[in-house]
């Protein structure tokens, strides 16, 4: 009889369970949809670009947890050493087109490939749940982000951007926050002459 590892088993019943009409609560392990705390909206977005860098060169700029200019928003705060997964926590206030919430979030995964393709996750602190935006028209319960760096040649990386999140009031627009981080990404690297390929400007899909 084939053995399935913890990771199989946690899929595998999280599957399960959804196929019995019971989405699991979201998490950072959570399959998508999952279910949101009450009073909350789902909702999710996916962005993509082409970089045309050497995929150790993107890693460099957007693996570094504490250091995230490229988002174009810099931490107020730190806590825990940098780049250690469930020890790393930055804190911000974003802007929106809605208001300015102050948030604060951990990094969960950061694994990265001998040939520099990566995997970084990172989610809304969990004690910080929920947090409302300073005009008090919505908050935020929870929102979990991966950032997936693929090497496709010497210098063509390809970057994802996923996340998922649960929300009252007005639903964030992801998608022009990571067009906007993707698009940094490219120019730091033109600063740095380390864009040598093709760059394709970033696109995205979301549903609220």
């Amino acid at each position: 009889m084939k053995s399935f590892g913890p990771q199989a088993l946690t899929v595998l019943s999280a599957v399960s369970t959804a196929a019995a009409g019971r989405l699991p609560h979201c998490s950072a392990k959570s399959i998508t949809p999952c279910q949101c705390p009450s009073g909350t909206q789902y909702s999710e977005s996916v962005t993509v670009s082409i970089i045309g860098a050497d995929v150790k060169d993107v890693g460099a700029i957007v693996n570094d947890f504490f250091t995230s200019d490229w988002l174009g928003v810099h931490p107020s705060s730190t806590q825990g050493p940098n780049n250690k997964p469930g020890k790393s926590i930055r804190s911000a206030m974003l802007p929106t087109a809605y208001g300015t919430y102050n948030v604060s979030e951990l990094l969960v995964q950061l694994d990265v490939k001998p040939d520099g393709s990566f995997v970084q996750r990172f989610e809304q602190l969990p004690c910080t749940i929920p947090v409302e935006y300073d005009s008090h028209n919505g908050s935020i319960s929870g929102y979990w982000a991966t950032i997936e760096g693929t090497r496709i040649f010497e210098s063509e990386t390809l970057l994802r951007w996923s996340e998922y999140a649960c929300e009252t009031g007005h639903p964030q627009d992801f998608a022009e926050f990571h067009e906007s981080a993707m698009k940094n990404v490219t120019e730091v690297l033109k600063s740095q002459g380390k864009i040598k390929g093709v760059n394709v400007d970033p696109v995205s899909a979301q549903a609220f």
